[in-house]
């Protein structure tokens, strides 16, 4: 999937080409680049695209409630209501596994409590 084209300054470019546009050196479009390619942009042909970028969803808790470490039932953290606890991993019947944002650790929730 390319990127949406806007009109930056009366040509057509993506967001990332007008953003990589505003820098005056080499090196600072070449950090810029190194920032998309992490972020999960793919780089091909000189054209950024989503291509193959992972799609994750968020889970965000409805209610008060605790999450789990996977291996235990009784080690928990107390979270409040509204708050994005991290990345789906997997649905398992009443529980969902979930992985926190930067976190390498997979945890899991009821699946009850949340969105």
């Amino acid at each position: 999937m390319n990127l949406k084209k806007h009109r930056i300054h009366g040509v057509h470019k993506t967001l990332v080409n007008g953003l990589l546009d505003s820098f005056s050196t080499s090196a600072a479009k070449q950090k810029i680049r190194d920032e998309f390619i992490r972020m999960g942009l793919k780089y091909s042909s000189g054209v950024f695209s989503l291509n193959g970028a992972p799609v994750m969803e968020s889970i965000k808790t409805n209610k008060a409630c605790y999450i789990y470490l996977v291996e235990s039932d009784t080690k928990a953290l107390l979270i409040p209501p509204n708050t994005i606890i991290g990345n789906l991993v997997e649905r398992l019947g009443t529980w969902t596994l979930f992985r926190p944002i930067g976190a390498k650790t997979i945890l899991k929730i009821k699946s009850s409590n949340i969105y």
